[in-house]
């Protein structure tokens, strides 16, 4: 603390108490968004994140052998403990939600190469806050497909532990078509992430899956038996796509899957289904738009 042309030195008088209350600086926050925003009011009434010193405190000086600071043996009392820092981490993970949610707005409005400003503008905060959580647009392609890719683990075990195999077919086309329908920029989406990372393939783990539930409707005999895991994800773009002529289309989904439902079932009098069919793998890379003649 310095003293002024005006002050006088402190000096011990007899009798004399002298009460400095302690100065609190409500210390202004930089937002998620880079933004100065004013100190935090908090519940009871005390100034939150970034209030410097304990705002009850006082410093008392008394002539007893000189001045010192008496000491209280009251606990002090502080605010609540909001740090600019977690209120910034809370800021950043609100921020990166919003924007991921809106990014699949504007994506299925205007594709995946929309311009990031107008993802800014949706979502309220300034273009340095989309860049600050994705530094380019690929950053932006690669979350929103690693989002798709545990969409699908989210959706496995309601498909797999459904009632019966065949409950397990008709859920995997009706949630996944519905799903695809939904994101009409997923072709996009699957053929840029392969361009940006040819090497990355996390979709081939669910082959396995896919070829469990089939075993399992075969067994049952409910689904007929030469249908394969390519089969149903061709089945599930097909019905998707309906997503590609916009919301008025994507009613009559429910028709066509009931369609493709009534010839999945197994029955005495089916024929084969002809032509050969191509490995999981091999569908993977093409739904990918992989040439793998040049891998």
């Amino acid at each position: 603390m310095m003293l002024g042309v005006g002050d006088r030195p402190l000096r011990g008088q007899q009798g004399l108490e002298v009460e400095v209350a302690a100065i609190a600086h409500a210390v202004a926050e930089v937002g998620d968004d880079g933004c100065l925003d004013g100190p935090r009011v908090l519940g009871d009434g005390s100034v939150g994140a970034g209030f410097v010193g304990d705002h009850t405190a006082s410093l008392r000086a008394r002539r007893n052998g000189g001045l010192r600071p008496s000491v209280s043996t009251a606990p002090r009392r502080y605010p609540r403990k909001v740090t600019s820092a977690t209120s910034n981490r809370r800021d950043a993970r609100r921020n990166h939600a919003r924007l991921i949610e809106e990014a699949k707005r504007l994506f299925t409005e205007r594709g995946i190469d929309a311009p990031l400003d107008e993802l800014a503008a949706r979502a309220g905060v300034g273009a340095g806050t989309v860049y600050r959580h994705f530094p380019n647009r690929d950053a932006l392609i690669r979350e929103l497909y690693d989002d798709a890719i545990a969409m699908f683990h989210d959706l496995g075990p309601e498909i797999v532990d459904a009632p019966t195999g065949w409950e397990s077919i008709e859920w995997f086309l009706d949630r996944l078509g519905a799903w695809v329908a939904a994101t009409p920029y997923l072709p996009a989406l699957m053929r840029r992430v392969a361009e940006l990372d040819p090497g990355y393939r996390p979709g081939l783990e669910f082959e396995s899956i896919i070829d469990g539930i089939i075993e399992r409707a075969i067994a049952e005999g409910s689904l007929r038996a030469d249908v394969t895991a390519v089969d149903l994800n061709i089945l599930t773009n097909m019905l998707g796509s309906l997503g590609q002529y916009g919301g008025a289309m994507l009613p009559y989904q429910r028709r066509q899957l009931r369609i493709i439902l009534d010839g999945l079932r197994a029955r005495p009098d089916l024929e084969p289904l002809p032509g050969a069919v191509p490995g999981f793998g091999e569908f993977h890379d093409a739904a990918h738009g992989r040439d793998a003649a040049q891998e």
